[in-house]
């Protein structure tokens, strides 16, 4: 400062900015302009732009004055530099320390350096209780750092949307996308919020084409509420947000969390590791880093053999060990990784500080992660006949001695459980209309108490029985009955949207639309019902003519079953059978 030159004029501006080499040189006048008034004629020079920027700013201080112009230079910084976490655009603040605090947050929260960004949010929502984007920044950050789980990430997120206003429409948008996000009960959403929260984010994407964190906003969206055929989300279009968020930043690390799991699922685990490894170049210190990287030890399969890497999973946190497994579930290789990390989990001691949060996990996933892999049998020893869905899929799936099974589940039913409904395909397979029609008769009872705290499942049920009961006499009014099933009242209803696809798929014209129900994400953590959806939706690709994606689902069918029981050998040998003709036809053209 003491440098320049008393009189600022452009050409003496720009050989300041050469001699100190800035940028950016700010100048100009101070001056009392009456009534205890200060005043300054400002200008701010780009040398790489050969652009000035004028400002006339008048305050009570120079104190005052100074903060005013720090604003007004960073609206028009912010059109060229990424002053946020990922794009350029005016910022505002009533406090400049707390807009000082907000901008130190966000180049934190570019790199997922979540305890320092969320430092950072809670000072400068300290030295301003009414600055909405940072409300919204640590109930983000809280969120990543809590699962979600932290009362304060819905307390920001809600604060925040309460104060949604005289901001700039994007900043508008994404505080608005949060504070109904936030408002989503996850295990039973309401969908008129969740459909409000896709058109809000729909709509920032369209206003905001070119933005990273409005393209992954849209992802969280799309992977944390995208169930179901109401709103038609497949596991390819959840990624293909996030691509494009990173395509906009690269050095955006948040984007990079969950397309691991998303590329191991569509394009396999080469995919999944570049993924893994561009995230972590970015020198990332959030709890997730800790699980991408030993995830990205055991998709390498030269590093997963590794002694050091087995010594590793034996002294690594448990937690670092569920959070790898989660993006690794469904990942059908050979050496069963998912299944390796949950044995690892009960492998530990009584002693241990997560013994509790290990065991609830590894007694309600192994017989599904089992299943999953082909193992029914042994799934079916680790499961007994306790209540769940997986009872009624391994039924299905031929596990189970049909008299056995008929009498635990009639057992239930006599005891009006109304998780029954998963047994419902079996029964209509095996054409027993009387233990259907006794299930409708409980739904509809359920259905028309209107205190009922069940009641929508009684809604769902009573319909879907009725649905059943045609299918299981071989009724062509199946079809329509199936039809006119909720998409709202069952998340976790795939089988019954399984069963419509092969209604469906038996004319030609529809086939598509089966293909659509048929490629539909599974609204659960895991289920063995994958595997026999995927060989469906391979034969409808087939006789659709997209062999890559027909292909891709056979092969996951054989990788994921290959080694399982004889019970699932005959999916197997038809995606086998499926292949060696894919593969003529390939040939031959």
């Amino acid at each position: 400062i003491r440098r320049a030159p008393p009189r600022a004029l452009r050409d003496s501006m720009r050989a300041f900015a050469k001699r100190t080499e800035a940028r950016y040189v700010v100048y100009g006048n101070l001056v009392g302009s009456g009534q205890d008034q200060v005043r300054s004629d400002a200008h701010l020079f780009d040398d790489v732009r050969d652009t000035t920027y004028d400002y006339v700013v008048t305050a009570a201080s120079v104190e005052q004055l100074a903060d005013s112009l720090t604003l007004h230079l960073l609206a028009d910084l912010g059109r060229v530099h990424r002053l946020g976490a990922t794009r350029a655009e005016p910022l505002s603040a009533r406090s400049i320390p707390a807009l000082r605090a907000y901008l130190q947050g966000e180049r934190f929260y570019r790199r997922t350096s979540w305890d320092s960004a969320g430092a950072a949010y809670v000072r400068a929502v300290g030295l301003d209780s009414t600055f909405a984007p940072a409300l919204r920044r640590l109930s983000l950050v809280r969120e990543w750092q809590n699962d979600g789980e932290d009362s304060l990430t819905k307390r920001n997120a809600l604060r925040a949307g309460r104060l949604n206003h005289a901001l700039a429409p994007r900043e508008s948008l994404l505080v608005a996308a949060d504070s109904i996000r936030v408002s989503i009960d996850p295990v039973s959403p309401p969908f008129d919020l969740v459909r409000r929260l896709f058109a809000t984010v729909d709509e920032a994407a369209r206003r905001y084409p070119n933005d990273p964190e409005v393209w992954l906003a849209v992802g969280e969206a799309r992977f944390h509420f995208g169930y179901g055929a109401l709103f038609g989300v497949t596991e390819q279009s959840v990624l293909n947000a996030f691509d494009h968020s990173i395509e906009l930043d690269s050095a955006f690390a948040p984007a990079y969390i969950h397309p691991v799991e998303l590329a191991l699922n569509q394009r396999g685990p080469a995919a999944a590791l570049r993924y893994a490894r561009a995230y972590l170049a970015l020198n990332t210190t959030d709890k997730a880093a800790d699980a991408i990287r030993l995830a990205a030890l055991l998709l390498d399969p030269r590093e997963s053999a590794r002694a050091e890497t087995r010594a590793l999973l034996d002294t690594i946190s448990s937690t670092v060990i569920r959070n790898a497994w989660y993006p690794l579930r469904r990942w059908p290789d050979s050496a069963e990784t998912s299944l390796r990390l949950l044995r690892v989990l009960q492998r530990r001691p009584r002693t241990s500080p997560t013994f509790l949060e290990d065991s609830a996990l590894t007694v309600r996933i192994v017989p599904i992660e089992l299943a999953y892999r082909g193992r029914l049998h042994e799934a079916y020893e680790v499961l007994g006949t306790q209540r769940s869905r997986l009872y009624s899929e391994l039924t299905l799936l031929g596990a189970i001695q049909p008299d056995s099974a008929n009498a635990v589940l009639s057992g239930w039913m006599a005891k009006g459980f109304l998780d029954v409904r998963y047994a419902l395909p079996w029964w209509a397979d095996r054409h027993m209309v009387a233990p259907i029609d006794r299930f409708r008769r409980i739904a509809d009872s359920v259905a028309n108490d209107a205190k009922a705290p069940d009641r929508r499942t009684g809604i769902y049920g009573g319909a879907a029985a009725r649905a059943y009961v045609l299918l299981a006499r071989s009724d062509t009014g199946a079809l329509a009955a199936f039809l006119t099933l909720s998409d709202t009242l069952c998340r976790t209803c795939y089988v019954d949207q399984q069963y419509l696809a092969r209604l469906l798929a038996r004319d030609p014209a529809r086939r598509k639309q089966a293909l659509a129900l048929l490629a539909l994400r599974p609204s659960t953590v895991l289920t063995p019902m994958e595997i026999p959806i995927a060989l469906e939706r391979g034969k409808l690709e087939e006789l659709l003519g997209d062999r890559a994606a027909a292909t891709r689902d056979f092969e996951f069918v054989i990788a994921a079953w290959g080694k399982g029981d004889p019970e699932t050998q005959p999916w197997v040998k038809e995606a086998r059978v499926h292949l060696v003709a894919l593969g003529a036809q390939v040939e031959r053209r």
